[in-house]
């Protein structure tokens, strides 16, 4: 969901800050929760970033609710 909204290099670039700060940083992968944790950190900063950490987590969330198999991660890389 970054990418489209920020480029690809800012994208990363925030999650990857949000995840170090969080401690996950240099992880291949990230678990539901993680990917949850990490949105959360980036829903605190403020405009676009941070709005569409929030979008991101509200369509986590419904999707997880539904029992939908697409996990955490792919919402967050955007696919």
């Amino acid at each position: 969901m970054f990418r489209p909204a920020l480029g690809d290099e800012n994208a990363t670039e925030t999650v990857s800050m949000a995840a170090s700060k969080l401690g996950l940083y240099g992880r291949a992968s990230f678990s539901d929760e993680q990917a949850l944790q990490i949105l959360s950190e980036i829903a605190q900063t403020p405009g676009l970033v941070g709005i569409t950490a929030r979008l991101a987590s509200t369509r986590i969330h419904l999707r997880l609710a539904r029992g939908s198999s697409q996990r955490a991660i792919d919402i967050l890389k955007g696919h």
